[in-house]
């Protein structure tokens, strides 16, 4: 047998070998943690959409041991993290509880390689970008962390956090969906509407990744496969269709239209027909702001002037009108009541009893109402100020409103109500407003009677603002989904921690190697070390350095002929800091040298540079330091 057959025997083993251990870490994996009387259950799934991406789903069940209880926690109580696994002595020694201590405390050193906890800011500008916002930065409100621009006037826009997508509907002939890649903050897919595409509206089913478009200009409906590689339109006929709406249920995700003359249709999709009617309802005007009421167990809507209760199953309707224009309406209490903002009021609404149990005057002009877990907010028309009212007083039928301003008046707010410039923080305890005649983006925390802080949309003019919530969200009664993207796989620990009640679980997974991973492991790693400091005439010195690169698993090699090789020195006590070219030694292969005027009594410490190399200074230390000097 020749040795060329038994290398390349070897070669291909050794392939399938890692190409085996990918697809075992890519398996779905799960498993079972308790503390403190809380059983935790989780399953890791890779998503399949670009292989090699570092996609995945995290979900959590929560419930009591002894009686198996689902347990439900308030936005920001529940945390996890994961930390991939490094073969170090202390590592392995610390406990579930310090892992959780060292990752909550402050430090940059202290992060976790894949944090589930975070969010972004998004702004919808005028001038055709959507700008990502990162509140964790540190430097005053300048915080943009990167922007997109698209390719028309935004109109609309849904975000599929399972998927790591932002669509937004373009204005334009044709008119057009944009996917933004909200990872790499890229447009990933451009996809052209159907003929007629102008004034579309846009909803989506996130449960069965489909977008819905309403198309008024030709009175119909056309369905969208999110996951197909080469999405294309499936139409039917919706004539005198205005708008379509996507409304949560227990069930899922509901469709529905609707029409000019009244009607309220709900539709479906096949997964390779067209889409079809349901159910359709005769209103006396055309429906608005639909909601679901899971109490109840009804739809629940608006015309403009009345609250519409709706038999989702059957055909009853029933109106109640409140003497004033309803423009906003929301659900509290799993659907006990609603709220109806309008015509300068606010009314609360039995929904058991179809009786208001409490009305209250408001700020003129008020066109939208945000709710917290405390309290409702009906805010102004130009997002300058808000009343808000306490949940307990209005469900007690007292009427105790409270003004608060949100920056400057002057641009009125959006007509589309689907584009929304106040919405809750993240922790459900006040607003984030952006306020177009401010051109910024103020933070509103309950109890204050003004912001508490702001972040720069660079002179943009805000169309809308939402949040990237980049955390655990619960999409069940004790279960919890969470969107996981990573740059390099490899086993890792999986951290979990709760509060209220309180637990901790730690246990390890798997991640699938990544496509980049490979080649940037490969890649050999520079290394600088100092070989002489020695002082000259003067306050001058001779630095000599010599480079290697180390390839992984194989022995260091000279470095040479790097010819834009800097060498950085610098006392991080005065500030001081030189840079000099190093030239390429001619006796001694890897060896840089260069001569430095140094400050006396400088403690210095040296790294070294190289743009053709990409090599920074924050990889390029200079081992040996002051130390190895003679």
């Amino acid at each position: 047998m020749s040795s060329g057959f038994i290398s390349s025997t070897r070669g291909w083993l050794a392939g399938a070998l890692v190409l085996l251990a990918g697809l075992a870490q890519a398996a779905t994996q799960s498993g079972v943690v308790e503390d403190a009387g809380v059983r935790l259950r989780w399953q890791y799934a890779p998503q399949f959409g670009d292989a090699g991406e570092g996609l995945g789903r995290l979900t959590f069940e929560l419930a009591d041991r002894a009686s198996g209880t689902p347990l439900r926690y308030q936005p920001g109580q529940l945390a996890a993290w994961l930390q991939r696994q490094r073969p170090t002595l202390s590592e392995g020694e610390l406990s579930c509880t310090d892992r959780v201590k060292s990752l909550v405390s402050t430090g940059v050193g202290r992060r976790a390689d894949v944090d589930l906890n975070t969010y972004r800011i998004l702004s919808l500008n005028a001038d055709r970008t959507v700008a990502f916002i990162n509140p964790f930065v540190g430097l005053n409100n300048a915080k943009l962390e990167s922007i997109v621009a698209l390719p028309g006037a935004p109109r609309a826009w849904v975000h599929a956090p399972a998927r790591a997508e932002l669509w937004v509907l373009l204005d334009g002939v044709p008119g057009r969906l944009v996917a933004i890649d909200t990872y790499r903050r890229q447009i990933a897919r451009t996809i052209e509407l159907p003929a007629g595409g102008e004034g579309a509206t846009l909803a989506m089913d996130e449960d069965a990744a489909r977008l819905w478009v309403a198309l008024p200009g030709t009175g119909r409906i056309a369905v969208l496969d999110m996951a197909a590689r080469h999405p294309a339109w499936r139409g039917a006929d919706a004539p005198g269709v205005r708008a379509l709406q996507a409304v949560t249920t227990p069930d899922g995700p509901v469709v529905l239209s609707t029409h000019a003359d009244g009607r309220l249709t709900r539709w479906s999709a096949a997964e390779a027909g067209a889409p079809g009617p349901l159910r359709s309802w005769s209103l006396p005007h055309p429906a608005q702001r639909l909601a679901y009421s899971a109490l109840a167990r009804r739809l629940v809507a608006h015309d403009e002037q009345a609250l519409l209760s709706i038999d989702p199953e059957g055909t009853e309707v029933r109106r109640l009108a409140l003497g004033y224009p309803v423009a906003d309406l929301a659900i509290v209490d799993e659907g006990r009541y609603a709220l109806a903002l309008g015509g300068d009021r606010l009314s609360m609404v039995d929904l058991a009893s179809g009786t208001v149990q409490a009305r209250s005057a408001t700020l003129p002009g008020a066109r939208q109402l945000a709710l917290t877990g405390r309290f409702v907010y009906a805010v102004g028309g130009d997002e300058s100020a808000a009343h808000l009212w306490a949940l307990a007083d209005l469900r007690a039928g007292r009427v105790q409103p409270a003004q608060v301003l949100l920056g400057s008046a002057g641009v009125p707010a959006a007509a589309d109500a689907g584009l929304r410039r106040a919405i809750v923080a993240p922790g459900g305890a006040g607003l984030l407003v952006a306020n177009a005649a401010d051109r910024l983006i103020y933070q509103y925390t309950e109890g204050m009677m003004a912001p508490v802080g702001s972040y720069a949309n660079y002179k943009r003019v805000p169309l809308a603002i939402g949040l990237l919530d980049l955390g655990p969200r619960e999409v069940a009664p004790g279960r919890y989904e969470v969107p996981v993207r990573y740059e390099a796989g490899g086993p890792h620990h999986l951290i979990v921690s709760g509060a209220g009640p309180r637990f901790v679980g730690c246990d390890r997974v798997a991640l699938a190697p990544t496509s980049g991973q490979a080649q940037r492991e490969a890649v050999p790693e520079l290394k600088a070390r100092l070989v002489e400091d020695r002082p000259l005439a003067g306050a001058r010195r001779r630095i000599v350095v010599a480079m290697s690169e180390q390839a992984p698993r194989g022995a260091g090699q000279p470095l040479g002929r790097v010819p834009d090789l800097t060498l950085l020195m610098f006392d991080k006590r005065s500030g001081w800091q030189q840079r000099a070219h190093l030239r390429e030694l001619g006796d001694a292969a890897g060896r840089y040298a260069a001569e430095v005027a140094v400050p006396q009594g400088a403690g210095y410490e040296m790294f070294v540079g190289s743009v053709s190399r990409d090599l920074p200074y924050v990889r390029g230390r200079v081992a040996g330091g002051p130390e190895a000097r003679p």
